[in-house]
């Protein structure tokens, strides 16, 4: 009896199972399809289709400075207009134009300009291209050659740093041939007018040297300069650049050229708590020719710091000492900012501002 009972058990299970499996082979089939991404578009709509052939161009060699330009022929191999929404190029490269709406079956154009300057080697460059194709809505073009420099500089970047107010200052840069073919420099210029650029041949085809100057009285006491030069190698024509940093020193300057005390959050709080008596911070005055001079005042602009002086050895250094007093009245949110200025006997700086800040 107990046997029966259990087969009688066995075949309704069985038949449970057998009932339930189409059931869960269909939840299955489900599962499955949707590991794999959205459905296809329905078969009944129209698409663009984006194809481009050959999306890497090899421009095979050019000189630094030389500007490489290329169109890709898009093909629209759908069913409906293809809309190029943007194209985003890499550094160095720049999308001269581009063909927003490609009709079916017909081709368009991306054109990408790629600036060889500063580059040398193997270059290899890309843009990616956004559509409204659905299957393919971004593709990547790539730009790709050997960039040889054309002019080598020694040093490439070179500096000015000289007195301000000592007439002209002048610095020379070597040129070399970087290339087995003769070079003909065409022309050498500055952005500014105060720089003046010559060229003086050392070797025919294969070397020169580029003298640099500035006239010192300028206004500006630091800055950089951009000097262009052209050239002629066989029958191609290049440019390139190179930078010049300018530093004008005034005779008598704070030491470091950092003219600013700077009272800190932590050492401000420690004094208004007591636990530091006084508050004070010094900046050297030097003189930049090394001759000795006098500082004979100073004024202080606000009255919660207060300034004194002090001769270091021969008179070639000056110690400036600022002592906070008090809070400001008046803070740019936490920070507190006064000049202190320094006046001298020298001829040429009579007076030499020193900035103060604290934070509060």
């Amino acid at each position: 009896m107990r046997s029966r009972t259990i087969s009688m058990w066995s075949l309704r299970i069985a038949a449970a199972v057998l009932f339930l499996l189409p059931d869960v082979a269909t939840r299955a089939a489900e599962v499955d399809d949707e590991t794999y991404g959205p459905p296809p578009p329905p078969k009944d709509r129209k698409y663009p289709a984006a194809v481009c052939a050959e999306p890497t161009f090899n421009f095979g060699t050019a000189f630094e400075g030389d500007s490489v330009r290329h169109s890709y022929v898009i093909e629209n191999r759908g069913k409906a207009p293809l809309i190029i929404e943007r194209v985003s190029a890499g550094c160095k490269c720049t999308v001269a134009e581009f063909d927003k709406e490609i009709a079916e079956g017909a081709t368009g154009h991306v054109t990408l300009v790629l600036d060889t300057k500063g580059l040398s080697g193997r270059v290899p460059k890309s843009a990616t291209v956004f559509t409204n194709d659905p299957r393919k809505r971004q593709f990547v073009i790539n730009i790709e050659g050997d960039v040889k420099q054309l002019l080598r500089f020694e040093p490439r970047t070179p500096t000015i740093n000289v007195i301000k107010g000592s007439g002209k200052a002048t610095t020379d840069v070597k040129i070399f041939a970087g290339v087995d073919i003769p070079i003909e420099i065409t022309e050498a210029k500055a952005q500014s007018p105060d720089i003046e650029t010559t060229i003086e041949t050392v070797e025919a085809g294969k070397s020169f040297v580029l003298h640099i100057s500035v006239d010192t009285n300028g206004a500006r006491t630091y800055r950089y300069e951009t000097v262009t030069i052209k050239a002629k190698a066989g029958d191609r024509d290049a440019s390139t650049s190179i930078s010049v940093t300018i530093r004008l020193k005034n005779p008598i300057e704070f030491d470091g050229s950092r003219p600013y005390v700077n009272f800190f959050k932590k050492d401000v709080e420690a004094w208004q708590s007591g636990q530091t008596p006084s508050l004070k911070k010094s900046a050297n005055l030097v003189s930049v020719e090394n001759k000795p001079f006098e500082v004979t005042g100073v004024d202080v602009k606000e009255p919660w710091v207060k300034a004194s002086y002090e001769k270091v050895g021969d008179g070639t250094k000056w110690t400036i000492t600022v002592e906070l007093l008090s809070k400001p009245q008046v803070l740019a949110s936490t920070v507190g900012r006064t000049v202190v200025t320094v006046h001298t006997n020298h001829p040429s700086v009579p007076t030499v501002d020193l900035n103060v800040m604290a934070t509060f």
